[in-house]
């Protein structure tokens, strides 16, 4: 059985100067470098380029003149969110989000660094990227807005809007990682298993008083029940606000929710073990049960899904 890809995580790499002046992966005594995983991949990401040019300005006046180097920016925004998985490497934020938005704010905070006798402040270099797409440069700005707090007055959730820049208009790439697993084409779709590819799913955050047919028909999906279920949700009326919803009614977002776990998950098999005792079921001490899932859902089954039970007398449904 195909196993889903694994989604590659945009990083931020610190660069400084070595002996040759050329930028490297290392920290400013030429140590190991700082490393960041995003949590989530930005949305987009936009390009600009420029030329330093002069003259031409006036009617008759000279012609346009290129005077510089020119200057590639990009610009991109990234949300961090303690209530969710958090990046890879990121230690415990202690349920606040600003210990996370502040290891991407290292990447523009000035240094003390001695250069030939000389002593001053200078931010780090950083090269950002994701898959194929690299960037070197330094960070001009960063814009933080924090949006949602806990009772307690913790910040939960962060967007972080960074704008960087570089000396030259040159395209630069990055090696890209095969897939694991067996992701792109192994399943019948990009995703895997037949599935979407990883980083489409479109999320809707649910609003104060939100319900899941509301949030469906906001989205024009008119089955809320298959909402409901990717997103493990037993009550269509009570939704936290500030969740993240998968409004498509695809997906596999709430199999723990019964206890399924490993093998068990959508598109896989397992058998649960265990001591049970019903009147008309025909389940007794030692049988167990076999579940099959091939579709989504809080449970992890669906309409193609199979339940077995076998006891002593063997099988009975």
């Amino acid at each position: 059985m195909p196993k889903p890809g694994t989604l590659e995580k945009a990083t931020f790499t610190e660069l400084w100067p070595g002996a040759d002046n050329a930028l490297k992966e290392q920290n400013k005594d030429g140590g190991a470098a700082k490393k960041v995983t995003v949590q989530f991949n930005p949305a987009t990401m936009k390009l600009s380029f420029s030329n330093q040019n002069a003259g031409g300005s006036q009617p008759g006046g000279s012609s346009t003149q290129f005077v510089g180097q020119g200057t590639t920016k990009l610009s991109l925004e990234l949300w961090f969110d303690v209530t969710l998985p958090r990046p890879t490497g990121a230690s415990d934020p202690q349920g606040d989000v600003r210990n996370l938005t502040k290891e991407v704010a290292y990447f523009m905070t000035p240094q003390q660094v001695t250069k030939e006798g000389k002593t001053g402040l200078l931010p780090p270099g950083v090269q950002f990227q994701w898959g194929t797409f690299l960037f070197k440069g330094t960070v001009d700005s960063v814009e933080e807005t924090l949006e949602l707090f806990s009772e307690d007055g913790k910040p939960l959730r962060a967007g972080m809007t960074l704008s960087l820049s570089k000396q030259d208009l040159k395209f630069e790439f990055g090696a890209a990682k095969p897939p694991a697993g067996g992701g792109a084409g192994s399943g019948g779709g990009p995703g895997g298993a037949g599935g979407p590819a990883a980083g489409t799913q479109p999320l809707q955050m649910a609003k104060a008083g939100d319900t899941i047919q509301g949030a469906s028909a906001r989205a024009g999906v008119g089955d809320w029940k298959a909402v409901a279920i990717a997103n493990g949700i037993e009550n269509p009326r009570l939704v936290s606000p500030g969740s993240l919803l998968n409004v498509t009614g695809s997906g596999s977002a709430g199999a723990a929710s019964l206890g399924l776990t490993g093998a068990t998950a959508v598109g896989a098999a397992g058998s649960l073990g265990g001591s049970l005792s019903a009147s008309g079921t025909g389940v007794t001490a030692g049988g167990a049960i076999t579940v099959a899932a091939s579709g989504s859902g809080s449970s992890g089954l669906s309409a193609a899904s199979s339940l077995r039970f076998t006891g002593p007398a063997g099988p009975t449904r």
